[in-house]
C-alpha cells in the first residue's frame, strides 16, 4: 500500500461454511503503508511488498473445516495489491467459496481483466453487484 488514505484489509474465517463470519486480521491506512506517497497510478515494485503471517491455530480451530475471506476495503486509495498467500498445515484443500444470497454475480474475470467461465488450477476475482471483488483459487 501507500500513505495517504484509509484503505484497509481484513481475513475473515468461517467455520459454518459461509453463514457467519469472524474477523481475524485487520489492517487499514498506515499499518498496510510501504511506500510514501504516489500521486499517479502506482504498482508495487520488488522493494515494496509487506510479508505478514497469520498463525490459524491461534485462533483455536482444531482441525475444524474452514472457509478464509480475504477483504479489501476501498477508501480511493492508490490501488491495493496481495500476491502469494500460502496456507499450511494437513488436508489443506482449496474450493471456492459460496456465494451469499445478498449478493448476485456479475462476472468473473482472470487477474489480467479478462471475462472467464470457471477454469480449474486459476485464480479468478468475483465482481459482485454491491461492488464486492472476491479472490478464488480453483484447484483440480
Amino acid at each position: 500500500g501507500y500513505a495517504g488514505s484509509d484503505d484497509g484489509f481484513r481475513i475473515d474465517i468461517s467455520t459454518d461454511c459461509g453463514n457467519t463470519w469472524d474477523s481475524i486480521y485487520g489492517a487499514s491506512g498506515s499499518d498496510l503503508q510501504t511506500v510514501p506517497y504516489v500521486g499517479s497510478a502506482w504498482y508495487p515494485t520488488c522493494g515494496s511488498w509487506k510479508k505478514d503471517t497469520l498463525n490459524l491455530s491461534n485462533f483455536g480451530l482444531n482441525g475444524e473445516t474452514i472457509m478464509i475471506r480475504f477483504a479489501a476495503i476501498n477508501d480511493y486509495g492508490n490501488r491495493f495489491f496481495m500476491d502469494n498467500v500460502k496456507v499450511n498445515g494437513t488436508n489443506v484443500l482449496l474450493i471456492p467459496a459460496v456465494n451469499s444470497e445478498n449478493t448476485k454475480l456479475i462476472k468473473i474475470v482472470d487477474v489480467l481483466g479478462r471475462v472467464v467461465e470457471k477454469n480449474r488450477n486459476t485464480l479468478l476475482f468475483y465482481i459482485y453487484d454491491d461492488g464486492s471483488v472476491e479472490e478464488k483459487i480453483f484447484v483440480e
